[in-house]
């Protein structure tokens, strides 16, 4: 069984929430300085302060070390779409007025400052008398008196994000033993394919063969390397069945399973890089040049030939040799290499350098990888000229953690996010440079936000106040580098380029945008910096590249389509507010007793099964195509497609409906099935078409369904608001026992008819819940679901790393109901404590469980059966339902 560890710790509710005034320009307010896509870097650092000790403090700060180094959350590379940040807008809006129906009186809450404990403050807390310390046995503590790590919470949403990720599980030969939909997806391989390959067959030459020598010669029964992770953000080559190659972040690590078997976790995160070739001589004319050089610079590739490389890589211009060196490797500095100079490039210096900063065209300055070739190409013509192939690399969006001290002393740092960011080594910033040599800006900005506000262990600083306070402090600033530096077109709203510049190794200046917490330490308090450095920011305009990676074609089609029907039904449709969700960081203990707000009773009869003629669907009758709807705006986007907000056109009542648009190029060859009526159609349909025969009062409904040349168009009925369980939870600050105990008995209900008919859903989560302003839930998302056989078990998984199962992410096949359990003590957790319980793949397999505070021993007895690691025992969901807690009044 999943051990517990009751230490009220986890999740300090010291934040209090004011109820904010409720006028449009606080709501504008709240909308724009929402800064809900916090990285999962500042929210996933997490130290044990429990039982406080100088040995426990020395081993957290340790840990807090190799969270930077270790961390699959220490660095992303994947670029968002600007859309999202519009999209997410949206949804904050609709979720507020949604709130504001729902429970009467509802405020929106506004997280001030850390308080002094007073009892009028506090909420009474029952804690196990095991762990009442020097009280008296059964002693009630409050919150005020808890000691916790820190106050944000790790409630991630995913629907905005791009789904990139292919996990994949092997032993320590690198067979795969199991892996998710993505990875398939990602590389190709239908599922049978895949499992008959190695993960080094995925990865592409050079890297291939420098990871299989790593992988041999590491010891094969060494216990005190069975923990040890061999990648970290490591940008490689991968390759597809069809032998085309991409870039791909990688993190690998090596762990034992439960029988002391070797096994390796690899994380493929499928990103964007922006390549182009010059053909240069040696002292540095360009003489070819192809690949993305307009998305790039700016330039046609017929305006670069005959310029020198200095023009794009202006550091250059230091990395010289003279001809009468007499062989030595001593630089010069020239102001310019010029073509009639006898200075020439050091080639072998250039290529052992490898990051550099550039320029494009029109001023935007961004970080490259440059490969030079040191063997000569051969040249037909009859001049005696030498030249060489370089290749330069642009990778779009580059973030990471730096840890620091007060002090300003780099404390620790993601090794790959330094080196692509700035170009310098981490074993060159740890311990020996200040962050002001990175951040120029730093110590001013620091300054600014600590005499505005507490700098609050654990609270998130965002972007936001960070460029306000550059756009604030721009006047007075000093570049430390001897020049005035203007930051005046900083808007101080917050919003355009942050002008908060970051320094690469050679000197080049580009912006960043920066988020802290404040983590505890031994001597003194860290600053985590999360950095993020975005190409389009700092060109100042969109790039004309995918920033999906080429993996994602669905989305041009359906923003053309968005477009399409926005444009069309502007005017009528002025008055319809945008809506769908936000993250919203919740704070508050133990919550209080039930209030004034609405708690459903959905009926325990079911509906009766729906007479309808299959042979009806638009699919067959050709009765409907995309283009009869206006759609509204997008709710949300996954691996498989998008979801919209609709209406028909030919609807004189312009009745809502959700369609999910579904990508035929990239449903997976495992993912279809055949119908007699239907045909060959995508399974999700299938198994909507079955539950609509045999319905549920929680479980969505398809209304219809279409397709075109492109994607499967599902037709579904909008559930209240559309507004999902996430959001309800980050926006509902004060859930009652009786609110948790209805959501929750829903949703199993719903996961019940399913498993009785056969049925596992795989991904379930907050986000998959959808609730009306009455508490009646529904379950969607079918996308991931699939048949239970007979003597059948997955081997691919499907859904969100935070509610895999650990017997899935160890590589063992698993028969499927017993992992939506899994997923629902998860979702349990969620919702009593507004957080995930697991923050990364290790407390996933073997961490205890954590417990913030008892709830109820009803609720908490749930929570630890459902999240039971042996399989074996944990409950199926006849025994949830039948649990006592779920049984009361």
């Amino acid at each position: 069984m999943t051990q517990i560890t009751e230490l009220p710790y986890q999740t300090e509710k010291r934040l209090h929430f004011h109820e904010m005034d409720d006028s449009q320009d606080t709501k504008q307010d709240l909308i724009k300085n929402d800064t809900n896509i916090i990285p999962n870097g500042l929210q996933r650092m997490r130290e044990d302060r429990s039982n406080l000790n100088d040995q426990n403090v020395a081993i957290q700060h340790i840990n807090l070390r190799r969270f930077s180094t270790d961390s699959l959350h220490s660095f992303s590379f994947v670029t968002n779409k600007g859309s999202m940040y519009e999209n997410r807008q949206n949804i904050l809006r609709k979720s507020i007025d949604f709130m504001k129906n729902k429970i009467k009186g509802w405020k929106i809450p506004a997280v001030l400052s850390l308080v002094d404990s007073s009892p009028s403050q506090s909420t009474d807390i029952v804690l196990p008398s095991e762990l009442t310390d020097d009280n008296e046995s059964g002693q009630h503590r409050t919150l005020d008196h808890i000691t916790t790590l820190y106050n944000t919470s790790l409630h991630s949403p995913t629907r905005f994000t791009p789904q990139n990720k292919a996990i994949i599980t092997t032993d320590n030969q690198s067979n795969i033993l199991c892996a998710n939909d993505i990875a398939c997806l990602i590389f190709g391989y239908p599922k049978d394919e895949l499992f008959s390959i190695k993960a080094l067959d995925l990865v592409a030459s050079p890297f291939r063969e420098k990871q299989e020598k790593i992988l041999a010669s590491r010891p094969q029964n060494d216990d005190d390397n069975c923990e040890v992770v061999l990648a970290c953000g490591k940008v490689i080559p991968i390759k597809r069945k069809n032998e085309e190659t991409s870039a791909a972040s990688l993190w690998l690590k090596v762990k034992k399973d439960e029988f002391g078997n070797t096994i390796f976790i690899w994380i493929f995160e499928e990103i964007t890089e922006t390549m182009m070739t010059t053909e240069i001589d040696n002292k540095g004319i360009i003489r070819k040049a192809s690949g993305d050089v307009k998305a790039l610079y700016g330039y046609s590739p017929e305006e670069l030939i005959g310029m020198c490389i200095t023009v794009l890589i202006p550091s250059l211009e230091t990395i010289t040799t003279s001809n009468n060196d007499n062989g030595n490797d001593d630089m010069e500095i020239d102001k310019r290499v010029e073509s009639n100079s006898s200075s020439k490039l050091d080639i072998d210096k250039i290529d052992k350098t490898k990051f550099y900063g550039s320029k494009s065209k029109n001023g935007g300055n961004f970080p490259i990888i440059g490969k030079i070739s040191l063997q000569t190409i051969q040249e037909d013509s009859h001049d005696d000229q030498t030249y060489y192939r370089l290749k330069i690399i642009s990778i779009p969006t580059i973030a990471g953690v730096i840890t620091t001290f007060k002090t300003g002393i780099i404390q620790s740092c993601n090794t790959e996010f330094v080196k692509y960011l700035f170009g310098v080594g981490a074993h060159d910033l740890i311990g020996k440079r200040h962050i002001e040599s990175l951040l120029p800006q730093f110590p001013k900005l620091i300054e600014y936000i600590a005499a505005e506000r507490a700098l609050v262990e654990g609270i998130v600083i965002s972007e936001t106040a960070f460029r306000r306070a550059t756009a604030y402090i721009s006047n007075l600033f000093i570049y430390t580098h001897g020049h005035s530096k203007d930051f005046s077109n900083v808007s101080i709203s917050g919003q355009g380029p942050s002008g908060i510049i970051a320094v690469h190794r050679d000197g080049t200046e580009f912006d960043v945008d920066i988020q802290m917490r404040v983590v505890e330490s031994p001597d003194e308090p860290l600053h985590a910096l999360w950095i993020t450095y975005d190409r389009n920011v700092n060109f100042g305009k969109e790039q004309s590249f995918d920033a999906y990676g080429g993996i994602t074609p669905i989305y041009e089609r359906q923003e053309e389509i968005l477009g399409q029907s926005k444009q069309e039904d502007k005017n009528e449709e002025e008055e319809e507010e945008k809506f769908t969700r936000s993250k919203f960081i919740a704070a508050g203990g133990k919550p209080p007793s039930p209030d004034n707000r609405r708690i459903s009773s959905p009926p325990s009869i079911l509906p009766a099964p729906e007479s309808f003629d299959p042979s009806s669907y638009s699919a067959l009758t050709f009765a409907k195509t995309i283009n009869d709807f206006v759609i509204l705006e997008n709710m949300g986007s996954g691996a498989y497609g998008q979801v919209n907000l609709a209406y028909n056109k030919n609807d004189p009542e312009k009745k809502k409906v959700v369609i999910k648009f579904v990508d035929k190029s990239r449903i997976l060859m495992d993912c279809w099935t055949r119908d007699k009526t239907l045909g060959t159609i995508p399974l999700e349909i299938h198994i909507l078409h079955t539950l609509r025969r045999i319905p549920h009062p929680n479980i969505v409904q398809m209304v219809d369904y279409f397709e075109d040349d492109d994607c499967y168009y599902i037709e579904m009925g909008l559930h209240g608001g559309g507004m999902d369980l996430f959001d309800y939870i980050e926006l509902n600050t004060t859930m009652p026992e009786a609110e948790i105990k209805s959501i929750f008995r829903q949703v199993a209900r719903a996961i019940q008819h399913l498993h009785h008919n056969n049925i596992v859903h795989r991904d379930i989560k907050d986000e998959n819940v959808i609730l009306d302003e009455d508490g009646n839930v529904q379950l969607i998302d079918f996308g991931s679901s699939a048949y239970i056989k007979n003597n059948r078990k997955f081997d691919t998984f499907c859904g969100t790393i935070d509610y895999a199962a650990p017997e899935v992410l160890t590589g063992k096949k698993y028969e499927g109901p017993p992992q939506d359990i899994w997923a629902l003590g998860i979702l349990l957790y969620t919702l009593i404590y507004k957080e995930n319980p697991f923050y990364n793949i290790d407390e996933i397999i073997a961490r205890d469980l954590r417990i913030p505070y008892i709830l109820s021993e009803g609720s908490i007895d749930l929570v630890k059966r459902m999240l039971d690691r042996d399989v074996e025992k944990r409950p199926t969901i006849d025994d949830v339902l039948n649990h006592p807690w779920l049984r009361e009044d």
